[in-house]
């Protein structure tokens, strides 16, 4: 997976399915979606299994409210999308030396933000969208890069969510996008 591309684009998957104005996406090193959940302090009772076009129906990307659908992404790896929403907890679910990589982008805001690595409670690196290529030695991101382009628009995007997928072992498919997942609603006071 190291050099490997997707068979389709990633950024096109997503936006087929209604992520037109804000995207919000969390990999984390962790096999275990309920613990995900437990951690992001996610209402148990709020839990719906359902695939993205039903968690969709809740897509509101500004809202106070947060609303999450979780599930397992490959072997080691969950995956958290926000519905709806602004903020996630990434520092919470990188405790304990596990990574985690945020892709975001929000049109009506800031465009593209950096792709971010966490580990272990802390911020460890980030790609701009306007990355030249150059990473500190060690880096994750640096190993993953090799043939990815990031001039700094949309097609940066899906140079993230590659470089996501390549690390992840899993890139997003049709099948990755009609998976049960479980959607949770976060509390607006879980984090105060």
């Amino acid at each position: 997976m190291r050099n490997a591309f997707p068979l389709l684009d990633q950024w096109s998957l997503l936006t087929a399915r209604g992520f037109t104005t804000r995207f919000s996406g969390l990999w984390v090193q962790n096999d275990d979606p309920e613990e995900v959940a437990l951690q992001l302090r996610a209402d148990p009772e709020s839990r719906l299994d359902c695939d993205l076009d039903t968690a969709m129906r809740w897509y509101e990307p500004y809202s106070e409210h947060e609303i999450v659908w979780i599930g397992p992404h490959s072997p080691g790896w969950t995956h958290v999308l926000s519905i709806s929403g602004s903020y996630l907890e990434e520092h919470v679910l990188s405790r304990g030396g596990r990574s985690v990589f945020r892709v975001e982008y929000d049109r009506d805001v800031d465009g593209l933000h950096d792709l971010d690595h966490f580990c272990d409670g802390a911020f460890v690196e980030a790609i701009g969208p306007m990355h030249d290529g150059e990473t500190r030695p060690g880096s994750v991101l640096g190993e993953y890069q090799a043939g990815l382009e990031f001039p700094g628009d949309k097609r940066s995007l899906s140079a993230f969510l590659t470089l996501v997928g390549r690390i992840t072992g899993r890139f997003i498919d049709q099948v990755w996008l009609t998976e049960t997942r479980a959607l949770y609603r976060i509390p607006d006071d879980a984090w105060m």
